[in-house]
């Protein structure tokens, strides 16, 4: 499975209001609890509630994907994180179903 990230928008509540700057970085996990595959990009420094990512990839290899099922359905989470001070606060997340990618056999 291979995931193309290039853009996130609209970021709040954790830009610095004095010089408005973030230190985000993108975690990618495939399954739930403590059976998971994690990746995560490098942070970016950036002004403002929007950075750019470049075309960066992740990739994750699911020789059993049955392995990260929860309740009948493979799980990939996405969460935005601020690297500022080493806090790594979250500033938010998103979970997207991957069983029916996963049942066709392409995973792009």
């Amino acid at each position: 499975l291979s995931i193309t990230y290039m853009k996130v928008k609209n970021l709040r509540g954790r830009v610095d209001e004095v010089n408005r700057r973030l230190s985000p970085y993108v975690a990618f996990r495939v399954g739930y609890g403590e059976d998971y595959l994690e990746q995560k990009s490098s942070s970016k420094n950036c002004e403002g509630h929007d950075v750019t990512f470049e075309n960066d990839v992740v990739s994750f290899d699911l020789p059993c994907p049955s392995r990260y099922l929860v309740g009948g359905d493979v799980k990939l989470t996405i969460a935005i994180h601020d690297d500022k001070n080493n806090d790594n606060n979250l500033i938010g997340e998103s979970c997207i179903s991957l069983a029916s990618i996963l049942a066709k056999g392409r995973g792009s």
